[in-house]
């Protein structure tokens, strides 16, 4: 089992290849447990897949995640969520990866002075699979440069094919190179020593040169090879141009539906001015609403696109008071939904350089869900705390719970209502409250239990440090 000899010191930079995911999913589930059950905080860092199949491996082991992960010990974060927050033309950019990734290490290590932190992160193997390895060694040279100024032993892996070909010797040296300890797939449950590391070139000196005889006896089916990516390559850049266009088009219809939905929003406006006739009235108000909520999709459709090209979600600055912006959301929603408890309550200054109109927009959304969705018989509990001078925290929570199916789609788009009933939305709302969240620099995050119901959690700076696109 991997113990502390595979991280030997508080703050050490280690990569671990691997052959497949079953054995990824061993080593870095062993890693992490050792910390667990040496009272350490850990971090994991990967894709949906292998998150799911190394919190198996844990809690196949015993240990009780929600537990640690409220007491603050466990932290799950999405690789390729992570990568698009400090990724800038496909490379990382040091600045946003230290807002987003070295302040909220830091932030955890002042929560438990003297804990040991120890990590795994395979961002850098996404890197290198989309044949990107410069952006990859450039990040493993962020985290060399975090690892010198604050303790943490952090485990990296790479999926052995990707230094299969000609470069890969050259590949392999670069990243060996970049970390202080490589923990040969062989000795993955411990650190080899120097006589150790010593055999274990010999051995890899002799597997080399047999893997030269192997690329010797499959040069003749290079060419076919070469002709197959050729025409692999071919049709994947037809299917990006094609992409591209339908992307555009997209934009052009939602922008030119604006003119003809303006017209006939004004034309109910109209009607409902110059006649008293009840029947006229009530037609024109189900335009009114029907036409708004087609605004509604309209702009979340043009959000989304925008997303979708890498130009991101540009968000307007000011001074806004969270808590009188509340009050009307909350005044306005319990108009329209009599039957329904709305609770506000607040402490603290809820005041901060936020963008008021997609603020109301992410706001409106969350209530709107938890309206929605939530026990009818239990209130919706809006909590706005502003007692950080230098984040504001707005939870909202409602009776009833997410299905553990449904969870990991809480904040996917185009997955419609999160009770999988018809609904008139393009199930698009959750998905741009979490990057105008992200826009801002803040993190939102959801918990659902059938004891404690459903919790969403949105935490921003109160003041723009740095400007982030979602």
């Amino acid at each position: 089992m991997i113990d502390r000899a595979l991280a030997p010191s508080d703050s050490c930079h280690m990569v671990q290849l691997f052959d497949n995911d079953t054995s990824l999913s061993e080593v870095v589930s062993q890693y992490l447990g050792a910390g667990l059950a040496a009272g350490e905080m850990v971090i994991l860092i990967a894709t949906a897949a292998h998150r799911s199949a190394i919190r198996r491996q844990l809690t196949d082991r015993a240990f009780d995640l929600e537990r640690a992960q409220a007491a603050g010990l466990y932290t799950e974060l999405d690789a390729h969520d992570l990568l698009a927050g400090f990724l800038v033309d496909g490379r990382p950019d040091a600045t946003k990866f230290e807002a987003l990734v070295g302040d909220r290490i830091e932030a955890m290590q002042q929560t438990r002075p003297g804990v040991r932190i120890r990590a795994y992160g395979e961002m850098v193997d996404l890197l290198w699979g989309d044949d990107n390895p410069a952006a990859a060694l450039e990040l493993e040279s962020l985290w060399n440069d975090f690892c010198a100024r604050q303790p943490l032993a952090l485990l990296c892996a790479y999926h052995a094919a990707h230094f299969g070909g000609d470069a890969g010797e050259t590949g392999l040296e670069a990243v060996c190179g970049a970390h202080d300890y490589v923990v040969p797939r062989e000795q993955a449950g411990a650190l080899p020593d120097a006589n150790g590391r010593l055999r274990e070139l010999t051995l890899l000196q002799q597997r080399a040169a047999a893997l030269s005889l192997e690329v010797t006896r499959r040069t003749a089916l290079e060419g076919d090879l070469r002709e197959a990516l050729s025409a692999a390559t071919a049709a994947h850049a037809v299917a990006d141009e094609s992409v591209r266009y339908n992307e555009l088009f997209t934009r052009m219809v939602g922008h030119d539906l604006r003119n003809p939905l303006n017209a006939i929003v004004t034309t109910a406006h109209y009607l409902t001015r110059i006649s008293t006739e009840p029947k006229l009235l009530r037609a024109a108000q189900r335009i009114t609403s029907s036409s708004m909520r087609m605004a509604r999709m309209i702009e979340q459709l043009l959000d989304f696109t925008r997303i979708q090209v890498g130009k991101g979600l540009h968000v307007e600055r000011g001074t806004t008071d969270l808590l009188q912006l509340c009050q009307g959301l909350v005044t306005t929603l319990q108009s329209t939904h009599p039957g329904r408890t709305i609770v506000l309550a607040s402490r603290g200054v809820a005041v901060g350089e936020l963008d008021a109109e997609r603020m109301t927009q992410v706001l409106s959304t969350l209530l709107l869900n938890a309206v929605h969705y939530g026990d009818d018989a239990r209130p919706v509990r809006l909590d706005l705390d502003g007692s950080d001078p230098g984040s504001l925290t707005v939870s909202v929570h409602n009776g009833g719970v997410v299905s553990p199916e449904v969870m990991p789609l809480f904040f996917a788009p185009m997955h419609g209502g999160l009770k999988g009933e018809h609904t008139q939305a393009l199930g698009l709302g959750l998905y741009l409250t979490r990057a105008l969240i992200r826009a801002h620099g803040g993190e939102i995050a959801v918990h659902s239990s059938a004891a404690g119901g459903t919790v969403v959690r949105v935490e921003l700076p109160r003041q723009a440090t740095v400007e982030m696109t979602a």
